[in-house]
């Protein structure tokens, strides 16, 4: 492959003569304008190629590029980052637009009717058996699966970029890498030797994931807990929000050695009181026994992570549409009077909301009465009309 490109740059015409300083504005031209004969090309502009064609412009053909395995197929996929501003005071809305936009009408009527890929595979497969033949060819490739690509939301930073953390795993395992003094040179593969012959690697694999799995629980608890009591914008939460906070910022170094010295027989409170209730001897350490230090290790990382994960929780809790919440508040006596008369025509399982939506809802509420989110229709869960705040980020 590389040889293949350094053929092509030693050719005349070969690439682009602004190749080197492409920011990807102008990156088809060369091929737009006849320059070059065969370009990997994003799907989403050969529309207006074939539009050109129409207009006495030279013909265009598609073919998809060879995978990496034996009558495999890859594609050249690119895409545009969106999000919504996190100012924004109509993320709801936003995010259902966006989910209005991913629905097969909306991947009908706003792409597919226009010429351009639709990004549901279901419009894909059944929308496009009129169209050109050579937009069936590319939308092919995405219907099989093989052509699709590895994303992340900062792919360069986490991969390309020099010093990025794969390559900075990758020196670090390699290596002779202490904890103060850094790099010290190359050990691989002693260190991996080493490793597999130690007779502790069972049970530390062992005990990570029991430190793994109970960390994850208390947290997810106590960070759920803790954002529902802070969900509501008020000056106490604010400054509860606040006390929450503040064990995040501290850092895990300075955190490990203030419980150090907490769990410190000598100086630390912690001993004295487990031995005032009678829960461990006289004089003893919290971390003498295994069991005793991952207790004590449990409860530093919950304290440090737990005001992360109230912000993760909030932030879901508050993306939920208010609707919601003013359904859940209502008394299940009155909601079944007055989900009985509005949604007295939505008794068909299609009309079923979906279980997503019913998970918010009491218990007391049937699945017959969800239709009320859904404004007393069917088919996109949002009110027409509702102004959405939609911006890069």
């Amino acid at each position: 492959m590389l040889n293949a490109y350094r053929e092509l740059a030693n050719t005349d015409n070969g690439l682009g003569a602004g190749s080197k300083e492409e920011t990807g504005a102008t990156w088809t031209a060369p091929f737009a304008n006849g320059k070059i004969g065969v370009m990997p090309y994003p799907n989403t502009s050969t529309t207006a190629l074939f539009e050109a064609e129409k207009d006495g412009g030279f013909e265009v053909g598609v073919a998809p590029i060879p995978g990496t395995k034996k009558g495999k197929t890859s594609t050249f996929l690119g895409g545009d980052a969106m999000g919504i501003s996190k100012d924004s005071k109509h993320v709801a809305q936003a995010w259902n637009f966006l989910y209005w936009l991913m629905s097969d009408d909306a991947q009908k009527k706003v792409f597919a009717d226009n010429g351009g890929t639709a990004s549901n595979i279901k419009t894909l497969k059944t929308v496009y058996k009129d169209a050109d033949p050579r937009a069936q060819t590319i939308n092919s490739v995405i219907i099989d699966g093989n052509g699709k690509t590895p994303k992340s939301a900062a792919f360069n930073e986490a991969f390309n970029a020099s010093g990025s953390p794969w390559q900075l795993l990758v020196i670090m395992v390699c290596s002779r890498w202490s904890l103060m003094g850094g790099n010290r040179g190359t050990n691989f593969p002693e260190n991996f030797i080493k490793v597999f012959e130690n007779k502790l690697l069972g049970q530390s694999v062992l005990f990570t994931l029991e430190y793994t799995v109970i960390v994850t629980i208390f947290l997810l608890i106590l960070g759920l807990g803790l954002a529902l009591i802070v969900q509501e914008s008020s000056k106490w939460n604010n400054v509860l929000r606040t006390c929450f906070l503040l064990p995040s910022a501290t850092g895990l170094a300075s955190a490990s050695l203030l419980f150090y010295a907490l769990y410190s027989p000598q100086v630390g409170p912690v001993t004295k009181i487990l031995s005032f209730f009678g829960l461990m001897d006289e004089g003893g350490s919290v971390l003498a026994t295994g069991q005793g230090a991952l207790r004590a290790t449990i409860i530093v990382i919950v304290w440090r992570f737990s005001g992360y994960y109230m912000l993760l929780m909030m932030i879901g809790l508050q993306a939920i549409p208010g609707d919601l919440y003013e359904v859940a508040r209502i008394p299940p006596w009155a909601c079944r009077k007055t989900a009985r008369r509005i949604t007295k025509t939505y008794r068909s399982w299609g009309d079923v909301p979906p279980l997503g939506t019913m998970g918010v809802l009491p218990r007391s509420i049937g699945a017959d009465r969800g239709s009320i989110l859904r404004n007393g229709r069917t088919g996109t869960p949002f009110a027409e009309g509702v102004p959405v705040l939609y911006t890069s980020r």
